[in-house]
């Protein structure tokens, strides 16, 4: 975003901005939930960023203030499911742990690499998840990955194909 590099820090999980002209980087806040965020995306001006716990999609717009701050006494702040939420969580991949990375296909879905969850019939494997910005949907391929957890993903041919690594 006017080529300002939005960036996670592993621990502590703190999302910042990185400006390469200047090599200024200006630190926005934990990351919603403390999520360990493995991957962004950039869509019609908003940005996406997954990862783990839960395997979450948040959607931030670079062009209003960040406005997720933690918990402090007199400080209210939106939750980030809340819809003034900036960066608001969008969606969670269903039955999913974690979301590796996020790509944006030719029908303007987004596609999110995952692992399962620990337990459950769902215990192995992981899968496919997509979300859908103009409509909310949100959906998961299971198929072919019941025993490999999708971890990297690439956008070929346009993005008419996503191919997936286990």
């Amino acid at each position: 975003v006017d080529g300002r590099l939005l960036c996670s820090t592993e621990d502590p999980y703190t999302i910042f901005c990185f400006v390469p002209r200047n090599r200024c980087a200006d630190i926005l806040a934990p990351s919603p939930y403390y999520t360990h965020v493995y991957g962004f995306a950039e869509f019609e001006g908003k940005i996406y960023f997954a990862g783990y716990t839960g395997a979450p999609l948040f959607e931030y717009d670079p062009c209003n203030p960040w406005n997720y701050q933690p918990s402090r006494p007199g400080l209210r702040v939106p939750l980030p499911e809340d819809r003034q939420a900036n960066p608001r969580l969008v969606a969670r991949m269903p039955r999913m742990r974690r979301a590796y990375d996020v790509v944006v296909g030719a029908n303007s879905r987004l596609y999110l690499p995952c692992s399962a969850e620990m337990t459950g019939q769902f215990a192995s494997g992981g899968g496919l998840g997509w979300y859908d910005p103009e409509t909310g949907q949100v959906g998961l391929v299971r198929e072919g990955f019941e025993f490999h957890r999708g971890h990297a993903i690439a956008a070929a041919c346009d993005g008419r194909y996503m191919v997936v690594a286990t």
